[in-house]
Order: C-alpha cells, then structure tokens, then sequence
C-alpha cells in the first residue's frame, strides 16, 4: 500500500465516540493561522516513506497520548522532538553526528500547536513536550539506532480521551482496539517482511497477536524491557556477552531517566500502563 493512501485511510476512518483523530481533526489547542491536521497528514507520510524501506524494527505501544503524536502527527513523537528543542534528544542525535532539522524528517517540520491555548510556558516556547516520546527517541538513539532504523507506532492509531475532555488520555477498549485492527495490519505491510516488531505494553502485544503477528514478547514494563529485548537482538553472534551487556545499559539509562522523573520504572505494571500511554 502507498504511504500516502495508508494516510488518508487515517483521515477518513470513520469518527469514535471520545477519540480524537489528528489527522482529521482540530481542536483549540491547535494553530488557527494553519490546517494543522493536513500539517500532520504530511509530517506522518513523510516519516513513514522515509523509513518503509530502511526500518528493521517496529515499535508498537498501546495509543496516542494527548501531548506527542496528537500535534506532531507521528507516534511516540513529539512536536518539541521534530522542531528541534528537545536537548536531550538532540544531544543523542549529535553523538551519531545527527541533527533534528535534517535526519528526523526529509523535509521541514512544522508546528501544530498553538501557543496561546497552552498552559505550560515552555509548550508556548518550544512545542509540546512529551516525555515518553523522549525517553524512547533518547533510548533507541543511545543505543545506536539511526532515526530511519526504527519506526514507532500505537496499536489504537488515534488519541482516546477521558470524561475530562481532549487534555486526558483513557485506555482504549477491547472493542475500540478491534474497530481499528484493520489500520494496524496496513501499516505493517508499508515495511519489509523481515523487520522485527515489538509490543510495548500488554494491550499492544495482545492486539499484534490478535492480528496474526508473533512481536517479541512483552515483559513487565510496557516500554523498557521490551525495548532492551530487541537492542539486545542486535548483537553480534561472536560476542555471546554483549547480548546481556546492552540489556543491562538500556535498563540503567531508562531507569535512572524515570527516576529522575519520579516515576516508577519496575513493579507496579498498572502505574507504567499509565505514564507511557504513547
């Protein structure tokens, strides 16, 4: 399937009662000087034509959060990650003599916030934040993913929200996560046959297997030791000890990122569901 028609099959899936679509959709939040979903639309097919080919991992979590790809148009992604102004991400980028102006996007990325709705300063300064976004995009960079190497996506494609309004994020339902199966089996067919896809989080692992795929298995931590499973994979054969030692790498710079965000790295699994929604 073309890119291209993949993301307009996003746009026009038919609308959910309490899910916002952000490739269809616009919301307050959104600039009103722009078409902030058609932005999206073209940053989503321009990060997914520019890693079809090259990708030899898919990261699969659980939905879209209210804050990283509902305004940047890409999962796992933040808008302050695409412009540039996340430092520790753009300190991962320069350790592979990478920059986010040239190596996260083929082209210009672009703004859909705007910065007058939000509430925090440094949203209106520099994008809206997302620390999942963060903390996985540092992760795969640290360990010497090249940008085009992975590719990021959720299992319910779109951002479900809670009785709160459009600023929350809920779970989305067994029902919900079957309605949409069909979005998730297309873009698993725009990469090549042999790319290895993992699950973050046990909804995503359930609704991958749902759909006939084998992910690597989900432990405990819906986003750090899946990901440490496939660093490890990578590698080399002739090496039997380095398998153990990257694990151990990836574990100790997500946890002491956690950490440093007082949240939970280890234990209780409904805490981390929570946090890393996207």
């Amino acid at each position: 399937m073309p890119v291209d028609r993949f993301v307009q099959r996003l746009a026009s899936f038919t609308p959910l009662p309490r899910v916002f679509n952000p490739w269809r959709q616009c919301d307050a939040r959104d600039r009103d000087d722009a078409d902030a979903a058609a932005i999206r639309r073209d940053q989503l097919g321009a990060y997914l034509a520019a890693r079809r080919r090259s990708a030899t991992l898919l990261l699969v979590a659980e939905a879209l959060s209210a804050r990283g790809g509902r305004f940047s148009g890409v999962p796992m992604t933040s808008e302050r990650i695409l412009l540039g102004h996340d430092p520790r991400v753009c300190e991962a980028l320069a350790r592979q003599h990478l920059s986010a102006d040239a190596d996260l996007l083929p082209g210009r990325a672009l703004r859909t916030s705007n910065a007058d709705a939000l509430r925090h300063r440094s949203d209106r300064h520099w994008g809206v934040y997302e620390r999942t976004a963060a903390i996985v995009w540092r992760t795969m960079l640290l360990h010497e993913f090249a940008p085009t190497a992975f590719a990021l996506w959720n299992a319910f494609p779109f951002h479900p929200f809670g009785d709160g309004g459009l600023c929350t994020n809920r779970t989305p339902t067994p029902t919900e996560l079957g309605q949409t199966a069909e979005l998730l089996r297309a873009f698993l067919t725009l990469f090549r046959p042999d790319v290895k896809i993992v699950a973050l989080g046990r909804k995503a692992e359930a609704t991958l297997t749902a759909c006939g795929v084998a992910p690597f298995r989900c432990a405990s931590h819906p986003v750090a030791r899946p990901l440490a499973a496939a660093i490890a994979s990578r590698a080399s054969p002739a090496s039997p000890t380095a398998p153990t030692a990257r694990l151990a790498s990836l574990q100790e710079v997500m946890g002491s990122m956690l950490r440093d965000k007082g949240e939970p790295f280890a234990g209780d699994r409904d805490a981390g569901e929570r946090i890393f929604f996207e």
